[in-house]
């Protein structure tokens, strides 16, 4: 089937399953900081105990490995593959003729990846560097921040399914760009609950 790209069906639920697919990604994330829960509460005095940690995750890698060589790759992806092997220089050719969608893409990939950035590494550092929290809270913290951008991820693709794509991003980024001091602002209260609240926003925004 050589079939260009643009000739395969698209699907108004896209969007919601591009963002089961990330959403899955975070479930690492969730499975570490759950981890760290556990080793930190129940083994804090083992020594070397952070190895157990690191044992798990190479079992899981290996695995993850294993499944990766078992999946076939999808029809878009074999007719891009095919498509790339036709051009002398593939980098070159989308600088030229795609260099806008490009640009598009550095700058939506470079808010959302922050955003996710902060939800999956920061709030672990925050509250435990920052504001000095135990390192088991910490690790809580940043366990419900994974786990909110886990479920927050295909609500967007859904929302982004049914308002269009354009308009979310654009809403999407300029409400992080004005929003996101007073976040942090909010993460450091001495009140639990507007912790909480703080880092659900700074998911969500």
């Amino acid at each position: 089937d050589h079939r260009d790209l643009h000739s395969f069906p698209t699907r108004r639920s896209s969007d919601l399953i591009a963002g089961l697919v990330h959403g899955s990604n975070i479930a690492g994330s969730l499975l570490a900081n759950f981890v760290g829960i556990i080793i930190a509460k129940y083994f804090a005095d083992v020594e070397h105990a952070w190895r157990f940690a690191f044992l798990l995750g190479g079992f899981m890698g290996i695995s993850g490995f294993y499944m990766r060589l078992k999946t076939s790759e999808t029809p878009i992806f074999e007719s891009l593959a095919r498509k790339k092997q036709t051009l002398k220089s593939p980098f070159m050719d989308l600088l030229k003729n795609s260099w806008h969608f490009m640009l598009l893409t550095f700058c939506t990939a470079g808010v959302a990846s922050s955003i996710a950035y902060m939800a999956k590494t920061y709030i672990n550092v925050f509250y435990l560097s920052v504001m000095h929290f135990d390192n088991s809270w910490a690790l809580t913290y940043s366990l419900y921040a994974s786990f909110i951008l886990m479920i927050s991820m295909p609500v967007a693709g859904l929302i982004i399914d049914i308002f269009g794509r354009t308009k979310i991003i654009i809403i999407s980024s300029l409400t992080a760009l004005f929003t996101i001091l007073p976040i942090i602002y909010f993460m450091s209260s001495p009140n639990s609950a507007i912790q909480i609240l703080a880092v659900t926003m700074l998911i969500f925004v």
